[in-house]
């Protein structure tokens, strides 16, 4: 019963997820931040990802990051040894905390989640950033940073919508709000769906319980009908043509099948007890005196 309970699960949680809207969009913070990115870049062979900090959390938005296959990673950390085993375990370079200043200024998407009491870069400091940049030739590029430092790292004065995106944890956790409400509207027509499952697999459930005394049925009354069809057609042996014989066996064979349909669709059609009691089963074990 697991065996096929587990596949029709599977399958129904397949069609939920098809559908209705219950699974669309992302609401893990990590994801979400991927998703704003995708929407600022069209491409990532180029750029490069600077990763400022080394929490758990932005461990966790770099594995994503990484999923976009960018130009180069740069890591860096009061730490150094914290910085170089970032940058090892995803393939990037680690750099020097006091060349923070520099990294921003090659940075295409920054991540920052240091533990910090305050901001690390100020409006001010970045303001130089951008400055340098623009001496870079680089004036036409986009920085996205993504902020999810508590408290923040950034001055949230340094987003314009142009030069600097900014997002903070708050940004981003609202984003997944807003996407936890839309998927909450699916939920009754995903219950809606898996309630009907529910029942169409306990009544189909039913009919393989009661197979076996269905079969056991139709057996008896299989073998009643034959022995009786041969002592009729003994009894009227040589008055028949092949056409009666055929008719008279057909006839038979209607009437067992009419005689066998109410008391099978009615087993089939009984409610699944929860408590084990098949009362209309032992009715017709007992009526057409079918062992178990």
């Amino acid at each position: 019963m697991l065996h096929v309970l587990f596949q029709q699960a599977h399958a129904v949680a397949k069609r939920v997820r098809t559908q209705t809207g219950i699974s669309r969009g992302h609401v893990s913070v990590s994801s979400v931040a991927v998703d704003y990115v995708r929407q600022v870049f069209d491409h990532f062979g180029d750029k490069t990802i600077l990763v400022i900090g080394a929490g758990k959390m932005g461990e966790l938005t770099l594995r994503h990051l990484r999923s976009l296959e960018p130009r180069r990673i740069l890591v860096t950390n009061r730490s150094p040894e914290k910085a170089a085993q970032v940058a090892t375990g995803c393939g990037g370079q680690a750099v020097p905390w006091d060349q923070l200043d520099d990294a921003l200024v090659q940075a295409d998407i920054v991540l920052s989640t240091t533990g910090a009491a305050e901001p690390i870069v100020t409006r001010r400091r970045f303001d130089g950033v951008l400055a340098r940049r623009a001496v870079a030739r680089r004036e036409g590029g986009t920085m996205v940073i993504l902020d999810i430092a508590v408290p923040r790292d950034f001055d949230p004065r340094i987003h314009d919508g142009d030069r600097a995106c900014l997002f903070n944890i708050d940004d981003l956790q609202r984003i997944r709000d807003q996407t936890l409400k839309e998927r909450h509207k699916a939920a009754a027509p995903a219950e809606a769906i898996v309630e009907r499952e529910v029942q169409r697999f306990l009544a189909d459930w039913n009919r393989r319980r009661n197979g076996p005394i269905i079969a056991q049925l139709t057996q008896e009354f299989e073998a009643r009908r034959r022995e009786i069809v041969r002592q009729l057609m003994g009894k009227l042996n040589g008055r028949l043509t092949p056409e009666d014989r055929a008719y008279i066996e057909g006839a038979f064979k209607l009437l067992q099948n009419q005689l066998l349909h109410g008391p099978i669709s009615a087993l089939a059609e009984e409610p699944h007890d929860e408590a084990g009691r098949h009362t209309l089963l032992q009715a017709l074990r007992k009526l057409f005196r079918i062992e178990e």
